[in-house]
């Protein structure tokens, strides 16, 4: 629980990971910086500020952000995020859960594994969808798209009300 100000917590390394049950971060402003962690919830809060995380593997994880940016990088789990305003990038080594994106204003870039099996229902009241994945049953128009890549096994689930969604 943090007011304001700057946080790093880290593992050594990507193969000698931070191991925990769980991690729970409540920050009012600020940066985080995390890496090379596994735990099995992950709950981050936090009015504004920054988040990068590298190489986390967590089977859920939480976001809620009132104003800043988020920078997933190797992560892997249950995802669901809500954001005000401000971009959300992700970049996932393995899909192994259902992903549930809300933002207000901003964008969202969401990097999945050519492999990755998922059923992807993405909206946008206002700005613009890219999908570079082929989906079976793709229906696409400004401000959907919707289809199943592969088996179609986890759900994903993607919300914008004004700015753009890209899926590659």
């Amino acid at each position: 629980d943090i007011g304001s100000g700057n946080l790093t917590y880290m593992g050594s390394s990507k193969k000698d990971p931070m191991i925990s049950e769980e991690l729970s971060l409540d920050m009012s402003s600020g940066n985080v910086e995390l890496k090379n962690l596994v735990t099995k919830t992950f709950k981050h809060d936090g009015s504004s500020g920054n988040l990068q995380m590298l190489n986390v593997i967590t089977k859920k994880g939480s976001f809620d952000i009132s104003s800043g940016n988020i920078d997933l990088e190797g992560y892997q789990g249950k995802l669901e995020a809500d954001l005000s305003s401000g971009n959300l990038n992700v970049q996932m080594d393995e899909v192994t859960g259902a992903i549930d994106i809300d933002v207000s204003s901003g964008r969202v870039s969401l990097d999945l594994p050519d492999d990755a099996n998922f059923s992807l229902k993405g909206d946008v009241s206002s700005g613009n969808i890219e999908c570079d994945f082929p989906l079976e049953g793709k229906i696409v128009d400004k401000n959907e798209v919707s289809g199943k890549h592969g088996s179609g096994k986890h759900k994903i689930d993607l919300e914008v009300s004004s700015g753009n969604i890209e899926i590659y």
